[in-house]
């Protein structure tokens, strides 16, 4: 045990980092040395076992020591001083992470063959040179999100993600970025049009100012134009997946999904007046808080609808498994659903099997026109009560909540149904538990005391008798009343000579005579 134990300390100081050489007050272990949060002005000293060094948090206003970039595969300078960087990497460099970010760079020259990952968010970056990829051939990720940039253009390179949320972009150009896969240029306020023509995969751009969106983007698989001014989308994207257009100004929805591989959709918040879909492969739908007056969807994979707030009255729907149909103007519903919300509408009548189904606020009065198979919300209806009638008891045992009658007003569901119990109860509830207490301690002990007398203890004379018990049944002492008294033991001999014989009085006399002569005779000898 103490060889394997020796084998794994000299196995841990060849790959690791020796304690010993690690800087004071960083925390070393294996490859990494972490010195955040140090309050550190300089780079300080680093093993060369190190090749991940994480200087976040501290006081470093320059870069100094441009010789560690060479042996460190990754570096964190975020959230320090630095204004300006200018790092030159040779061939030999092993550098594939730099994060710059929180510091107040306005300016940044890199020049590396190996980098892949450069963050450089929330900095004071207003602009980039046209060459700037140039000097980064194997760039995969870039993120220059937050800063105050205002135009990108001449992009050139293999980058296959880029970061721009936050900034002032106005417009752009990404047609010199064959490779990119991922762009995200949310919250970019004064950026009114898109026009794209890649290979992007992924797509967000939300919280912007957009009014048109043009697309011919047959790979991308996620678009989010949430938040935005849009009132009408034209895109060519069959191989989308998940598809975002909540919160803008649509008043018509004619994308053709029938062929399309769409299992997500939100159009929530906007102006839409009909929905009719075709889509087999579409799973979620959201059509929340549209004015919506007609809605028909056909899909065979459908498993979750939301089309609540959109002052429905007539809906064509398949059977899914969660269904919202909250505050709209429903008199009728015959849909079939898992789960169901048909609250805040003008129902008079329901009969459906859902497992729960939520029927508050609505005009809901005679038990017998309800008929529900699962658990329900039922309260906040114009309930008619008649606690004899067997309709309003199976409604009970259907709900979940305290339902309360319109008439007799004020009584509640359970006051028909629930068991009475004395006032004493109601009012004290722990008196029950008070009294099932106090009568069982005297049952334990009327046991004990019962025990005791039936089967006395035996005291202990000897370690032998002990031993012996162990295997014998020890006999008891019999109790004093069960002894045998002095008058009842038999006479002895001579005394049965002097008690009374059953025989007749001539005979009794004569023997009598008969044994006082002897007596006499004897005593006179």
């Amino acid at each position: 045990m103490i060889l394997i134990i020796l084998l794994l300390g000299e196995l841990f100081l060849e790959n690791g980092v020796n304690c010993s050489s690690c800087y004071e007050g960083c925390f070393c272990h294996y490859d990494t040395m972490n010195c955040s949060s140090q309050s550190l002005e300089h780079i300080p000293d680093v093993p060369e076992s190190v090749t991940n060094l994480i200087l976040a948090y501290n006081l470093l206003y320059r870069v100094t020591r441009t010789e560690i970039f060479e042996y460190l595969t990754a570096i964190d300078l975020s959230n320090n001083r630095l204004k300006s960087l200018s790092i030159e990497l040779a061939n030999s460099s092993k550098l594939h992470t730099l994060k710059l970010s929180d510091n107040p760079i306005n300016s940044v020259q890199i020049v590396s063959n190996t980098l892949k990952i450069l963050d450089i968010s929330w900095c004071d970056i207003t602009h980039l040179q046209a060459n700037f990829l140039d000097s980064l051939p194997s760039l995969e990720l870039l993120d220059i999100s937050y800063n105050p940039l205002k135009l990108i253009s001449g992009f050139n390179g293999n980058i296959q993600e880029l970061h721009l949320k936050g900034c002032l972009l106005h417009d752009i150009s990404l047609f010199n970025l064959p490779q990119l896969k991922y762009l995200d240029i949310s919250f970019n306020r004064y950026m009114k049009a898109l026009k794209f023509d890649s290979n992007l995969t992924v797509l967000k751009a939300a919280y912007a100012s957009l009014y048109q969106a043009d697309f011919n983007l047959p790979k991308l698989k996620l678009l989010d134009l949430s938040h935005n001014k849009l009132s009408q989308v034209i895109m060519n994207s069959p191989s989308l997946i998940e598809l975002n257009l909540s919160w803008n100004s649509l008043r018509n929805f004619e994308i053709n999904l029938l062929e399309s591989s769409l299992e997500k959709l939100d159009i929530s918040h906007n102006l839409l007046n009909q929905i009719e879909l075709f889509a087999n492969d579409l799973q979620y739908l959201n059509a929340s808080f549209n004015p919506l007056n007609l809605l028909k969807i056909h899909s065979v994979s459908l498993e979750l609808i939301d089309c609540a707030s959109c002052q429905l009255k007539i809906i064509d729907l398949p059977k899914v498994r969660t269904l919202n149909l909250s505050r709209n103007n429903l008199e009728i519903f015959d849909g079939e659903a898992t789960v169901l919300d048909l609250s805040h509408n003008l129902l008079d009548s329901y009969k459906g099997i859902s497992k729960f189904v939520d029927l508050r606020w609505n005009r809901l009065s005679l038990p017998k026109n309800v008929s529900i198979s699962g658990s329900a919300l039922l309260d906040n209806n114009p309930w008619f009560c008649q606690c004899q009638d067997v309709a309003l008891k199976e409604l009970y045992m259907r709900a979940i909540d305290q339902v309360k009658c319109a008439s007799p007003e004020g009584k509640t569901w359970e006051s028909c149904f629930r068991t009475k119990l004395p006032k004493y109860m109601s009012e004290y509830p722990w008196v029950p538990l008070v009294i099932s207490a106090v009568l069982t301690v005297f049952l334990v002990i009327g046991i004990f005391m019962m025990k005791k007398k039936l089967w006395p203890t035996v005291p202990n004379n000897s370690s032998a008798e002990q031993s012996q018990s162990d295997y014998y049944v020890v006999p008891q002492t019999e109790p004093s009343s069960c002894r045998e008294r002095p008058e009842d033991q038999l006479p002895s001999y001579e005394e049965a000579l002097f008690m009374n014989k059953p025989r007749n009085y001539a005979a009794n006399r004569r023997s009598y005579e008969l044994g006082s002569n002897r007596r006499l005779s004897s005593s006179s000898i």
